[in-house]
């Protein structure tokens, strides 16, 4: 992947539950309480498959853009361009593919036009893909077990 400062990452708004669950699957995710029985009538998050599920809805969504100008991972989108005009179409595409399958974005989550943004963990910029750092350094701050032989 290589990028020229032309750079936004989005997040989806409420991610799995934007996903209409099949009307056959409804009553095998339905679950009892002491009140009443709930049956969900969208993807609930937590479930076994649910995020493998997600993120192939999203690959299918966004195929025409995807590896080329864009990245999706579950919940989090990544779109990129080397230059401005390029960006700007991309980011209509976008915009059209979320509008055509009724996909909504988390506006507090969302950054437009950035030279640089932490994604999946990572640093993306024109230099290339990199470990943030801060996130290795939590890693190597975090305590040995206390339980470990």
């Amino acid at each position: 992947m290589h990028v020229e400062n032309n750079i936004l990452d989005f997040d989806f708004l409420k991610g799995f539950w934007q996903l209409p669950l099949a009307e056959l699957c409804q009553e095998w995710m339905s679950y009892m309480t002491d009140e009443k029985i709930f049956t969900p009538r969208r993807v609930p998050q937590g479930c076994s498959n649910a995020a493998i599920h997600f993120q192939k809805t999203m690959e299918k969504c966004f195929a025409t853009l995807l590896y080329k100008h864009h990245r999706v991972w579950i919940d989090d989108l990544m779109l990129y361009a080397d230059d401005i005009d390029t960006y700007l179409d991309k980011l209509a595409e976008l915009f059209s593919l979320l509008n055509d399958f009724g996909l909504k974005l988390s506006v507090t989550k969302s950054s437009l036009y950035q030279k640089e943004v932490k994604w999946c963990a990572k640093i993306i910029d024109a230099n290339g893909v990199r470990h943030d750092p801060a996130r290795i350094e939590s890693l190597r701050a975090m305590p040995y077990p206390s339980t470990a032989g």
